[in-house]
């Protein structure tokens, strides 16, 4: 098996890895609303079957399951029961890079810069002797 020169580079450098945030629950449980995936920007080419990052609309960049089938790639979302086939050539002009990782985010207000509240916090405690 031959693999891409691209391919055999350290990973880590902000030149190779990106993120993208995901908006919708269309790839749960994998990925949910308000959480990162992390992809392969310097290698935008389709590797094995598994998770992409590709550009369906201009600048709007999601994450598809992509897998090889005999007349061309199966593209869809975890939970959408529709799925596209695309050619080689089209794959290719939508494809932003492998999935490599997650950022899974649990507090969602964090993310978004909301200040950390405290569970105590407008809890009257008193104690009676």
């Amino acid at each position: 098996m031959t693999t891409t020169p691209a391919l055999r580079t350290p990973m880590g450098s902000p030149d190779q890895i990106g993120f993208v945030r995901i908006y919708d629950m269309n790839m749960a449980p994998a990925f949910r609303r308000g959480d990162y995936a992390a992809y392969r920007k310097d290698a935008p080419i389709f590797i094995a079957d598994g998770q992409y990052v590709l550009e369906t609309l201009p600048g709007s960049y999601s994450v598809y399951r992509v897998q090889r089938t005999k007349g061309g790639f199966k593209i869809w979302q975890d939970n959408t029961s529709t799925f596209q086939t695309v050619s080689a050539d089209t794959l290719a002009s939508i494809n932003r890079g492998i999935v490599v990782g997650a950022f899974l985010t649990f507090d969602a207000g964090f993310m978004r810069g909301e200040p950390v509240v405290s569970s105590y916090t407008n809890v009257a405690t008193e104690i009676v002797l």
